[in-house]
């Protein structure tokens, strides 16, 4: 092809092609945007269900949708919620189950606890933090602002008409951007057509 003599045309050739590449690594191996997650708690063996939200390297939006519960609690801590066990142990609260997913990419901890005993102790060790969520068609949802140094805990009571606790979180990394495949294409598919037009023109005066 003639007009891959142009050294301007294989430079835009190249770029695009290169572009595409480093776009499909950094989906493949590179830093998530995004992450989700699922967990379920059998309410029969306990009398409230946890999940914390922990990032480890960027400030991100924490989702997290909670069914099979009759009253929902939320807070945010600034210390690992791991370090307040020997506490809970000592209110008479025993963790029953434990889930732990750490998303090394998206830079998220999640942890989903099932704990026996009453939970009330929440409302009553944190009362001018905890929050209540209210329910929309049986689903307790909460949204909020995580960090390294700010995580997201939320206390599900199970109620007594479902056999689980369902968490379901959505976390998304804030302050960070990237190029999206669809946007690779069409930034690709430009550079060629500029090389194509700048080849041509290029001949057209030759």
């Amino acid at each position: 092809m003639r007009w891959l003599r142009s050294a301007v045309s294989r430079f835009l050739l190249y770029t695009a092609v290169a572009l595409l590449v480093a776009v499909a690594f950094g989906a493949l191996y590179g830093v998530k945007l995004g992450t989700s997650y699922n967990a379920t708690v059998p309410s029969g063996e306990v009398g409230a269900a946890v999940a914390v939200i922990m990032p480890t390297s960027a400030s991100g939006v924490a989702t997290v949708n909670v069914e099979g519960a009759s009253q929902v609690l939320y807070l945010s801590l600034d210390t690992n919620p791991i370090q307040l066990l020997p506490e809970v142990r000592g209110l008479g609260l025993k963790i029953t189950t434990m889930q732990v997913t750490t998303d090394l990419r998206a830079g998220v901890v999640i942890e989903v606890a099932g704990l026996q005993g009453n939970p009330i102790f929440v409302e009553q060790a944190f009362k001018s933090v905890v929050k209540s969520a209210s329910p929309s068609r049986g689903v307790y949802s909460v949204t909020q602002q995580v960090s390294p140094s700010s995580y997201l805990v939320v206390v599900a009571v199970p109620s007594n008409t479902s056999q689980t606790v369902t968490f379901t979180v959505r976390y998304h990394v804030t302050g960070y951007s990237r190029l999206t495949n669809e946007g690779a294409f069409a930034l690709s598919a430009a550079l060629v057509v500029v090389a194509v037009v700048y080849d041509l023109m290029r001949g057209s005066r030759l």
